[in-house]
C-alpha cells in the first residue's frame, strides 16, 4: 500500500527526472548553437543580452505579434556595423487561442552607437525549416 510518503517520493523523483531532461535538452541546444556561431566566426549567448526584443518587435511581419522574446543570439562586430542573428519568439491570436511562433531574424546596427531601431532587419523566408537551417541561411548573407 502506498503511503503519502511514498507518493511524495515518487512525485519528487518524477520532478527531478523532468528537471534533468530539461537541462540536457537545453545544454544540447546551446552546444549546437555555439558550434554554429563558431562556424560563421560569431559569438553566441543564449539570452537577449543586448535587449533586442523591444527594438525588433515593431519589425515583425505578422500583425498583432505580442510577447516578443529573443533567444539564441549570435553576434559579430566589425568596423562599420554590429550584426545580430537570433531567434524571435512571439505570440499571435486572440482570446480564442494564442499560439507561439518562432522565426530566425538578422539585424544590423551601425558601429559605435546604439539605436532604437535596426537597419537591415531580415526575417527567415522559410519558417518551416529547422532553426539551424534558418540560422545558416541568414548568416551566410554578406
Amino acid at each position: 500500500m502506498l503511503t503519502p510518503w511514498h507518493i511524495l517520493a515518487i512525485a519528487l523523483l518524477i520532478l527531478l527526472l523532468a528537471w534533468f531532461l530539461d537541462r540536457a535538452v537545453t545544454r544540447n541546444r546551446s552546444e549546437r548553437m555555439r558550434a554554429l556561431a563558431l562556424k560563421f566566426h560569431m559569438r553566441y549567448v543564449p539570452v537577449d543580452r543586448f535587449h533586442i526584443a523591444p527594438r525588433i518587435a515593431i519589425d515583425i511581419p505578422v500583425p498583432g505579434a505580442a510577447d516578443v522574446r529573443v533567444r539564441d543570439l549570435m553576434y559579430r562586430t566589425d568596423d562599420t556595423a554590429y550584426t545580430y542573428v537570433f531567434s524571435v519568439e512571439y505570440a499571435t491570436g486572440t482570446i480564442d487561442g494564442v499560439r507561439r511562433n518562432c522565426v530566425v531574424a538578422r539585424a544590423v546596427e551601425p558601429a559605435g552607437r546604439s539605436c532604437d531601431r535596426f537597419t537591415g532587419v531580415r526575417f527567415s523566408d522559410t519558417p518551416k525549416r529547422s532553426l539551424t537551417e534558418q540560422y545558416e541561411a541568414l548568416m551566410s548573407i554578406a
